[in-house]
């Protein structure tokens, strides 16, 4: 047992190297792009100076590219200092309504449908509502993101119940937008994994995805996707129930067969 634990130990130490080294290698990637747009514009300066269009250029794309750096730069330190839990019972229902109000300017632009089909017998669920509103509000984000014109999102909550497993509570984000490459699929969650480089709603640095699963991780829940080409996208959260460390007051709910 005892060269069993400290093999387990070492694989551990093992993967968080691995897991650092990746993150490093995307982080210098991600800032290495700007600051070459930003040292060619540089160089090309004292020639160019008195082309006020390239002025002009340049100082547009310097605060573009220097302000990305700077998320970036944030959303690491966020991410390193992990923000301990606090939970609570919250109304989800009204946490999601909150999130698609605060994304209603971008989905209205567009012409977007937000249709909600909430189960009524979910009311109050623990969780840490800064977490949840993080994950909702990137999710949700990224449907308004990639929905079409005229295009639909579709919000479900209900209460699961799996032979064998503890009572979760589900809630799928689904959008009819051009759906995840199954080639991506796999990656979707790992740190500055991105498609995208510019938003109208976020910077798109590729960190939202992953802080949303660790945040669900946080809630002892999961985080899942499945996509078709030309069909969309859902996205399903799974929260437990009750807290494993601190049972919440007794709520009666009906209970529904996850597919």
């Amino acid at each position: 047992m005892a060269e069993l634990k400290k093999s387990q130990a070492l694989l551990s130490r093992s993967e968080k190297f691995s897991f650092l080294g990746n993150l490093a290698a995307r982080l210098a990637h991600e800032i290495k792009n700007p600051m070459t747009a930003i040292g060619t514009f540089i160089q090309m300066m004292p020639k160019k100076y008195d082309d006020q269009e390239f002025r002009e250029n340049f100082h547009m794309i310097a605060l573009e590219e220097t302000g990305r750096i700077n998320n970036l730069i944030t959303e690491l330190l966020d991410l390193v200092k992990k923000r301990e839990s606090h939970f609570e019972l919250n109304n989800l229902h009204d946490l999601i309504e909150k999130m698609i109000l605060l994304v209603s300017p971008q989905s209205n632009a567009k012409r977007i449908d937000v249709s909600r089909r909430f189960d009524p017998n979910i009311g109050q669920v623990w969780m840490d509502s800064e977490k949840m509103k993080e994950v909702i509000l990137n999710l949700l984000s990224n449907a308004v993101e990639f929905t079409p014109e005229g295009g639909k999102i579709e919000f479900t909550t209900k209460n699961c119940t799996k032979k064998g497993r503890p009572d979760t509570i589900c809630i799928e984000i689904k959008d009819n937008g051009p759906g995840i490459p199954q080639s991506m699929i796999d990656n979707v969650f790992d740190p500055y994994f991105t498609t995208k480089h510019k938003s109208s709603i976020h910077n798109g640095t590729g960190l939202g995805l992953f802080i949303a699963h660790q945040n669900m991780q946080d809630h002892d829940g999961a985080i899942e996707v499945k996509s078709k080409f030309n069909k969309g996208t859902v996205f399903t959260l799974t929260l437990p129930v009750d807290n494993p460390n601190q049972s919440p007051p007794s709520i009666n709910v009906s209970k529904e067969s996850c597919e």
